[in-house]
């Protein structure tokens, strides 16, 4: 080889390339560096019995695209910690931004932050964005209680699309009693979500008749009740029945609702679809159809094969509903009114939808109510036992002013909630 050949081979010119663009790129500081990951974290504290400790959740290195949305989702302890309240911290500039859902139940809070579609309230810098407040069983004994991240229900976004990837989650501690503080605390490690399952391999028998009292109360059969309604129909709109896929786009008219995690939850399960427009339509009112396929779906039950009807208005059924219907049918989970009719366009009533829930995802009908709602006269004997379960398990609460109001319709937000909610039940059990 020669001197020419042996100064200017292939891996020394690509050397002198390499080492000249690292000197150009020093001179001209153009590198960008990397910079730490951003930080969720849980205080650790000790606290004594029967009394209230303070939890801040605080965020650190947030990144300069600042922080857009967020969810967060904390498991705790229910035999230890007797009452639990969340409030917004000091990064929240205005509380209607901020949301927080407790279950005692299962012992978990789930926080949730959006600002606004101008990025006007985007939190920018370090400090806390919630402060979990827990009041310590007198009873409870002496130890460690855990505070842990559930990592399947918490993202961070910079934007209504772009989530913030690489996050450290680091969970919390209280300390009862005389219990030390621990020198190293618990990571939070991923949940898995469930997968809905396909047609289950044997299905309930069906039966050939499902009727409505008029009175109203159910029948005494093993059959759905329901109440006997005016007959007036409303035209449903169809939604496509093409399920998203996981990049999906975020439907512009839940960007800022108060469901929209929810939905984006049923969404990327398959259970919600939207309209051809793309739209989701979360406050308008949800027929029975409508509730019957998205019930159906989300418990894993797939279309029954060549469904049949006897019903009076059989071809006033959306070809859409009608395997889920056969299935839901069969599950008795609903039934059709006294005149022989289902009545598919008919918007549901909180209590009907209440019914509805509780049979599909089978919790059993309750004679107790944990809470007392000021128009409990209002609902029927026939949903009551189901209702107190619903209650019972915060599946649903009654309005600011203690009132359940049974009659009122049901939108698609409000079902789409209750469906994630008892996913949710489940899932802590």
């Amino acid at each position: 080889m020669s001197v020419k050949e042996r100064l200017f081979s292939p891996k020394k010119v690509w050397c002198i390339v390499t080492i000249t663009m690292l000197i150009f790129g020093l001179m001209s500081n153009s590198f960008t560096y990397a910079v730490d990951p951003m930080e969720v974290s849980l205080a650790v504290l000790k606290g004594q019995k029967g009394t209230t400790v303070t939890v801040p959740l605080t965020v650190k290195n947030v990144p300069a695209s600042g922080i857009y949305a967020c969810s967060f989702w904390v498991n705790y302890d229910p035999k230890i910690f007797s009452t639990v309240s969340v409030t917004p911290g000091e990064l929240i500039i205005n509380s209607k931004d901020f949301n927080s859902n407790i279950n005692s139940t299962s012992g978990f809070v789930a926080m949730t932050f959006e600002s606004p579609a101008d990025g006007s309230r985007i939190i920018k810098g370090d400090g806390t964005l919630a402060y979990i407040k827990l009041t310590i069983m007198s009873n409870a004994s002496d130890g460690i209680s855990v505070l842990s991240h559930n990592l399947s229900r918490t993202s961070v976004y910079a934007s209504g699309t772009d989530e913030i990837i690489g996050v450290s989650y680091s969970g919390g501690v209280v300390a009862v009693g005389n219990a030390a503080i621990p020198s190293t605390i618990p990571t939070p490690t991923p949940t898995a979500t469930p997968t809905p399952t396909t047609t289950p391999t044997s299905k309930p028998t069906s039966t050939s008749s499902y009727t409505v009292t008029s009175n109203p109360r159910p029948t005494t059969t093993s059959n759905s009740g329901w109440p006997t309604i005016p007959s007036a129909q409303v035209t449903p709109t169809t939604p496509t029945t093409t399920p998203p896929t996981g990049g999906f786009q975020i439907p512009k008219d839940i960007t800022t609702h108060w469901a929209k995690l929810y939905v984006l939850r049923l969404m990327n399960m398959g259970v919600v679809q939207g309209y051809p427009d793309g739209n989701v339509k979360p406050d308008n009112n949800i027929t029975r159809a409508e509730a019957v396929t998205a019930l159906m779906k989300s418990i894993g039950y797939g279309v029954a094969p060549n469904p049949e009807f006897t019903f009076a208005d059989k071809n006033e059924i959306p070809n859409w509903v009608k395997g889920f219907l056969k299935t839901a049918l069969d599950l008795k989970v609903v039934g059709g009114y006294e005149d022989n009719t289902f009545r598919a366009s008919r918007n549901v009533t909180r209590q009907e939808v209440v019914i509805m829930l509780m049979k599909t995802f089978r919790f059993e009908p309750s004679e107790t109510s944990k809470v007392t709602l000021a128009d409990e006269s209002d609902i029927a004997p026939w949903s009551k036992k189901y209702v107190n379960t619903a209650c019972n398990l915060e599946i649903v609460k009654g309005y600011s002013d203690n009132t359940f109001m049974p009659n009122k319709n049901v939108t698609r937000a409000e079902l789409f909630t209750m469906i994630a909610k008892c996913l949710e039940y489940l899932e802590g059990q």
